[in-house]
């Protein structure tokens, strides 16, 4: 009888984690339909598209090469990385496993501190968000006033 209960238990945690995921994208206003991606065209180079551009409620806004948003960092000025330390768990630098042979016009690789290489559009170094969970979610922008959808 205790077997029963607590596999009841547990399947009711992961139904209720997963049904929170599926809705995660209407927690703003700003966040895209489940059921429909953004539209989206490519920034990238011939080889694959590093980034892209979709339209959404809030106009265009730059998007990783999986779809997810991409943001900026008021803080990071003067050549300076403002996100450091446990910021990065929440805003992982949009990184670049090897340099590409080209980048797309106006698309850049900075060196960071530790030896990876950050994109940068427009010389602005561009992160993902830790609470975007399907491609078309803004869940970072605005925060802290400081974190902001990246824009063409």
């Amino acid at each position: 009888m205790i077997l029963i209960i607590v596999v009841i238990l547990v399947l009711g945690y992961i139904g209720r984690n997963k049904i929170k995921a599926l809705f995660a994208g209407y927690s703003t206003p700003s966040s895209q339909s489940l059921y429909s991606a953004p539209a989206a065209t490519a920034v990238g180079t011939a080889s694959g598209s590093i980034i892209t551009t979709a339209s959404g409620a809030n106009g265009s806004y730059l998007t990783s090469a999986n779809g997810m948003t991409l943001y900026v960092f008021d803080n990071d000025k003067n050549g300076a990385f403002g996100c450091t330390g446990s910021c990065l768990s929440i805003w992982p630098p949009y990184l670049a496993s090897v340099a590409p042979a080209t980048l797309p016009t106006n698309v850049t690789l900075v060196t960071r501190p530790d030896g990876t290489m950050q994109y940068a559009y427009k010389g602005r170094l561009i992160y993902n968000y830790s609470g975007d969970q399907i491609p078309g979610d803004m869940n970072g922008d605005g925060i802290n006033g400081t974190w902001h959808v990246a824009k063409p």
